[in-house]
């Protein structure tokens, strides 16, 4: 009699149990059940299959696993998966984007300029998507040591081959610089002059003229990085992009900001007045409001301090404090307020301006803004022992805060301590440019208060003494400029 019973039907190959784990993960997916996807796709990356599998699934799998794992925030898992999908030759925009993600998100700066770096180069188009102020961001974390000059210049190398910011008002004249100190130091010569005829900010000209490492750029000609000459080709630029971008209030920002530098006042204030008065009655004529609202009006305050209307000056700075930025408080506009307060004279506003945010909230520089105010606030009204405290905080910041660090020993007087940092500085290839501006014989605004007179008359002492002077002759110089060779004349 023949056997009847029904035979046990046979076990799932390999690639059908790897089939079925698929869809077992297409259902958590859909249901939303990330965490018990991760783990059937974790298994078929371990079953016999995966490694016959097509290299197209491969990849899949561990770009899925990478992107799961970001949204758990289990930056190890997902860093190690990450790596391996974009080492795969299946890896695409999408796998560059998630890295990058990956490491801004878990901290991993160096990471997250890599992966910067790479969509900088492969996929320029991505880059453009990102808002100015992210780009902008990373390049200044590129250069954080240790190996940041290398990465920095990597980033701006291919940022400045394939990118141009979202606002086309956007100054790069920083990056710029740091950019062409790049190119000389790969005897990139042509590029490095190429690139340093962009820069048109005076003080980043005035910083560049003082730094020797520059001396090979336009080496001979004679307008060769001359401040007035880039401040007068910033606002012919600035002009010609006018017209094609009049739904953006950085547009007549900038141009203020460039008649200033020219001193220009008047005209500079005729210019900020009419955007601000066209925000106010037309808020939808300007598509760029809620990022650079705030800055109009602090650029408002500069023009009416440089013309001498300090009380208007800082009432434009309490407008920008209360203006919100990304929808939040605005920290950096109520600092700028609280150091026009103290620059003033109005020390105990200025404390209490300080005393309105919190420091525990701020980025390492916006504390040290807010202590160096402290500081110059308090020995402004004799209170030495809350300078000193403010001193000692702004020291246990490190590097972030060695600029305003300096001017708040200047505010007490400490000058042996301010040379100290200024020969310290003169040192480090990130900070020196930066500290030869400082170190420049500029002209005194005709509306000085006396705590700039004071400052400036420190600062004086300071490039006369022999210990300061030996540590800037071997990297630079200090010109002394005349009024005429930065404004044009009224």
């Amino acid at each position: 009699m023949a056997d009847t019973k029904p035979r046990a039907a046979p076990p799932p190959s390999s690639q059908e149990s790897f089939d079925l784990a698929m869809q077992e993960v297409g259902v958590d997916l859909q249901k939303g059940d990330y965490a018990h996807a991760r783990e059937v796709l974790e298994r078929a990356r371990r079953s016999p299959y995966f490694s016959t599998a097509p290299a197209v699934i491969q990849h899949a799998v561990v770009l899925l696993i990478a992107g799961i794992a970001t949204d758990a925030k289990d930056w190890p898992a997902a860093r190690a998966a990450i790596v391996e999908a974009t080492s795969m030759a299946e890896a695409s925009e999408e796998d560059w984007i998630l890295r990058f993600r990956i490491g801004a998100t878990s901290g991993d700066k160096t990471e997250a300029v890599s992966a910067m770096t790479t969509l900088a180069t492969r996929y320029p188009q991505t880059t453009a998507t990102y808002p100015d102020a992210t780009i902008l961001y990373w390049m200044a974390e590129a250069g954080r040591p240790p190996d940041g000059e290398a990465r920095a210049f990597a980033l701006s190398d291919a940022l400045f081959a394939n990118w141009k910011p979202q606002d086309p008002f956007e100054d790069l004249s920083s990056q710029r610089a740091e950019y062409v100190l790049g190119l000389l130091a790969r005897n990139r010569r042509a590029d490095a002059e190429a690139a340093a005829r962009l820069i048109t900010k005076d003080e980043i000209l005035i910083g560049m003229r003082a730094d020797k490492r520059f001396d090979r750029v336009d080496e001979g000609a004679v307008a060769r990085l001359a401040p007035k000459v880039g401040s007068l080709a910033r606002l012919k630029a600035v002009e010609a992009l006018l017209p094609a971008n009049g739904d953006r209030i950085s547009g007549p920002t900038a141009k203020a900001e460039a008649l200033m530098d020219l001193g220009r006042f008047s005209e500079a204030l005729i210019v900020i007045d009419a955007a601000l008065a066209k925000a106010n009655s037309a808020p939808d004529a300007f598509v760029d409001l809620e990022e650079r609202l705030a800055w109009a009006h602090n650029v408002r305050n500069q023009i009416l301090a440089n013309l001498g209307r300090r009380e208007e000056s800082i009432e434009a700075l309490e407008a920008g404090a209360r203006t919100p930025e990304h929808g939040k408080s605005n920290v950096s506009q109520t600092l700028n307020l609280a150091v026009a307060q103290m620059t003033a004279g109005r020390s105990k506003a200025a404390l209490a301006t300080v005393a309105s945010v919190r420091l525990d909230r701020m980025s390492a520089y916006g504390r040290s803004v807010a202590l160096k105010t402290e500081a110059c606030a308090a020995a402004d009204l004799g209170d030495a022992a809350t300078a000193q405290t403010a001193l000692k905080a702004l020291r246990d910041l490190g590097d972030e805060a060695k600029g305003n660090t300096l001017d708040a020993l200047l505010c007490v007087n400490d000058l042996d301590a301010a040379a100290a940092i200024v020969i310290e500085r003169l040192k480090s290839p990130g900070l020196r440019r930066v500290t030869l501006v400082m170190l420049q014989d500029l002209p005194s605004s005709p509306h000085a208060t006396a705590h700039n007179a004071a400052q400036g008359e420190r600062v004086a002492t300071l490039r006369k003494r022999p210990d300061v002077i030996a540590a800037v002759e071997p990297v630079g110089r200090i010109l002394r400029y005349r009024t005429e060779d930065l404004w044009q004349a009224p």
